[in-house]
């Protein structure tokens, strides 16, 4: 004989949606109405303008400009005769605008080699000779190459070739 591997006690989530004493179906409803909020508005707003709540028959705008919420504020009474048109069950009295602004993305931490002196390169190059392992010491031959001009090193290059 099959059992469940769920307990009897748990219950659909259609049947919790529909109980009317949930908590679950008055969150659901809430949401739906700030769903429907937003899209309505969504005409009349920038679209970087989102319903937060709605409290005390205010409803709530959250914005990442201030330049937006500026403009919102101006036009307040025209979107609220809007809303009061369209979702008069709402009772919306008052409009409330916020400004959060986004978060910049902070910049990857690139970290740039030091270059590599000339008398670091000689040293390497020397100790290379000594090494058994081919592959290494063909790395560090290779390293010495790659020696960036070092200011101090172009200038003592410089007298070098004035006394010939």
């Amino acid at each position: 004989m099959a059992t469940s591997r769920f307990p009897k006690s748990i219950r659909n989530p259609g049947e919790i949606l529909k109980d009317p004493r949930g908590v679950l179906k008055t969150i659901y409803q809430q949401s739906r109405e700030l769903l429907a909020i937003q899209t309505l508005i969504r005409n009349f707003v920038p679209p970087d303008v989102h319903v937060a709540s709605i409290r005390n028959n205010t409803l709530h705008l959250v914005t990442n400009s201030a330049a937006i919420a500026t403009q919102i504020r101006y036009r307040q009474r025209s979107l609220l005769s809007t809303i009061r048109k369209q979702a008069s069950h709402l009772g919306i009295n008052g409009i409330d605008v916020s400004v959060r602004p986004e978060n910049p993305k902070p910049e990857p931490n690139i970290r740039h080699p030091i270059p590599l002196s000339r008398e670091s390169a000689t040293q390497i190059a020397s100790s290379a000779k000594y090494i058994e392992d081919e592959a290494l010491r063909k790395a560090l031959t290779k390293l010495t190459k790659h020696v960036e001009a070092n200011p101090a090193d172009a200038y003592e290059a410089s007298r070098d070739s004035e006394e010939e």
